[in-house]
């Protein structure tokens, strides 16, 4: 199962993780539309099922509706890996205070879910996995034993070491919103082991910490993805 960005989205929002404004739009003239009703600086964001969209081109800031009309005839039509841009996601453009990246995919070498964590967000995560492996937190999930509590601490905390001073507070952030994550990809249209582990997961992460650590209410800037080899 491939989505687009504004498709996972919306599949967060419905389970409370905080995502920017967005318009999606298929024309220049719609992209000028949406700015003009967001206001502000936007980004405009090539909808392709494919990664690597912003060193090619497709994602660009945009001062105003002008400058989104101009950038969205930019993109459209530009080619991505084999992927021809036909959609754009026009978004509020945000102050970045951190990135995380969060995914879950299936390992088709352990045939398990395999879950992936670190603070090093916004960048390819297999540029993580080569300069700094040590800052990705890996964790696989065995299907017939399910998500359970202790995997869900090990998943927020492990590898500490591997987080600079500023970074270790996220791990406390992060158990509410690897709750909500998991409970979005159960309620996808995912196979059933996957979904499975993945609703168990919901639970065991919100039971990893103490009652006063996952209520923390504070948004949490995430950089989620659902690999294409994944759900």
């Amino acid at each position: 199962m491939d989505l687009y960005e504004y498709q996972g989205k919306e599949l967060f929002r419905r389970f409370g993780i905080p995502t920017s404004e967005g318009r999606l739009a298929s024309t220049p003239a719609e992209a000028r539309a949406a700015a003009e009703e967001l206001g502000g600086q936007v980004v405009v964001k090539a909808q392709v099922l494919t990664g690597g969209r912003g060193k090619a081109g497709g994602v660009k800031l945009a001062d105003d509706p002008d400058d989104a009309e101009r950038k969205a005839e930019e993109i459209i039509g530009l080619d991505i890996n084999g992927h021809v841009v036909r959609k754009l996601w026009i978004e509020q453009a945000s102050e970045i205070a951190k990135e995380y990246y969060l995914s879950v995919t299936f390992d088709r070498g352990t045939k398990q879910s395999l879950y992936m964590l670190t603070t090093e967000g916004g960048v390819e995560i297999e540029e993580v996995a080569e300069k700094n492996p040590d800052a990705l937190a890996r964790l696989h999930v065995d299907p017939f034993e399910g998500y359970q509590p202790y995997q869900a601490r090990r998943l927020i905390y492990f590898p500490v070491r591997a987080f600079n001073t500023a970074a270790m507070a996220a791990p406390r952030m992060l158990a509410s919103s690897v709750a909500r994550f998991s409970l979005a990809i159960a309620s996808a249209r995912a196979p059933p082991i996957l979904g499975c582990v993945a609703s168990q997961a919901a639970d065991a992460a919100s039971k990893a910490l103490p009652a006063e650590r996952h209520s923390h209410k504070t948004p949490v800037a995430i950089s989620a993805a659902l690999s294409r080899e994944g759900a």
